[in-house]
């Protein structure tokens, strides 16, 4: 009966283990999806020459997102979307 518990609990320990080292990764692929869908709908505002609502977008992005793949790009966008404004770079 010893060795069956044993067996129970490394199991268990093996599964809480496991679920401790994935769990980080599975949340940090959302949060990438997450910033992926709102750069592109700001992306989406300069396709549209909506140049204010833009600006304010991208500004947003870059706050909310400050480490994500995205923010090069959204400060390259940011400063367009000025220059297009007549804005002071």
């Amino acid at each position: 009966m010893s060795l069956r518990m044993l067996r129970i609990t490394i199991i268990i320990t093996i599964f809480l283990f496991s679920i401790c080292v994935f769990l980080p990764v599975l949340s940090r692929c959302s949060i990438q999806d997450e910033d992926a869908k709102d750069y592109k709908q700001a992306y989406n505002l300069i396709l549209e020459e909506k140049w204010e609502e833009a600006s304010k977008t991208m500004t947003q992005f870059i706050q909310k997102y400050s480490r994500s793949t995205w923010v090069d790009d959204a400060r390259f966008w940011q400063c367009y979307t000025k220059e297009k404004l007549d804005h002071p770079l």
